[in-house]
């Protein structure tokens, strides 16, 4: 009864199997497309711009970041502004919002009111010996501290500025900045006498 059972209906399992390879194969289309989705974007847009809120800026597609396959502004960001950018893949447990909050819980990325809801970063900015502080007035949002000695800058900066930032001759590095960590449990290492 099997076998009688599978020519009868030849014609309606062929049709399903051909269904099945039709779903499957239109889900890894729109995957590939999901995946690919804001990676190709001009590099004049901002996060404001985004559908999706962080994955507006040109990726780096050329594999993992090298110094061959980034621009030379983007040589001078670190790693985690460079994910945060979208420029380079997040490590694969983590998502761009786990990051965003990471970032956020740290005090190194935050919310201004009164910003339309944009995104500013804190960070060092390390410039070279040649620096004048009031070409990059501009684009900073709040400048903290000003070390012209050591030629470092303490500055909060919208996210969407920091690789104009890092386009000036003047600049030789951008960091966020990472606090300090605090035991949660004051100890008393002092003696008495």
């Amino acid at each position: 009864m099997n076998k009688e059972f599978l020519r009868e209906n030849k014609i309606i399992l062929i049709l399903i199997f051909i269904i099945i390879i039709l779903v499957v194969f239109l889900g890894l289309i729109q995957y590939i497309e999901d995946r690919s989705e804001g990676k190709s974007l001009n590099e004049n847009q901002s996060l404001s711009d985004c559908k999706n809120g962080y994955e507006c800026f040109v990726k780096n597609t050329s594999g993992p970041p090298t110094s061959d396959n980034l621009t030379e502004d983007q040589k001078k960001l670190s790693t985690d502004l460079l994910q945060l950018l979208g420029i380079i893949d997040l490590p694969p447990d983590m998502t761009r919002d786990s990051l965003i909050q990471r970032m956020i819980n740290d005090h190194q990325l935050k919310q201004i009111d009164g910003t339309s809801g944009k995104l500013f970063v804190q960070t060092y900015i390390y410039l070279n010996s040649n620096a004048q502080v009031p070409d990059l007035t501009d684009y900073l949002f709040d400048l903290k501290y000003t070390d012209l000695e050591n030629h470092i800058l303490v500055a909060w900066i919208d996210v969407n500025n920091v690789t104009r930032v890092a386009s000036f001759e003047t600049v030789r590095e951008i960091s966020t900045i990472i606090p300090p960590e605090f035991e949660k449990t004051p100890t008393n290492n002092f003696s008495g006498s």
